[in-house]
């Protein structure tokens, strides 16, 4: 089996560079459209909806549950 620095994260098993991953998270942070972010980052809208959507579930998966 390959390990490296990304195994058991939300962006293992992708083809695309962890700076790319990283500026598209910041992007999602700045509210921009997948639209725009595929234009910044000059990928295809398909490759950047599919990490937009690897990225939030990843996120929403980390969340700690809520105690009240």
């Amino acid at each position: 089996r390959r390990f490296d620095d990304l195994t058991g994260t939300v962006l293992a098993g992708h083809h695309q560079p962890l700076r790319v991953w990283v500026l598209c998270l910041y992007f999602m942070g700045l509210n921009l459209s997948n639209r725009q972010i595929a234009q910044e980052l000059g990928l295809d809208g398909s490759d950047v909806q599919a990490m937009t959507e690897q990225l939030r579930s990843g996120l929403v998966a980390k969340t700690p549950p809520v105690r009240l």
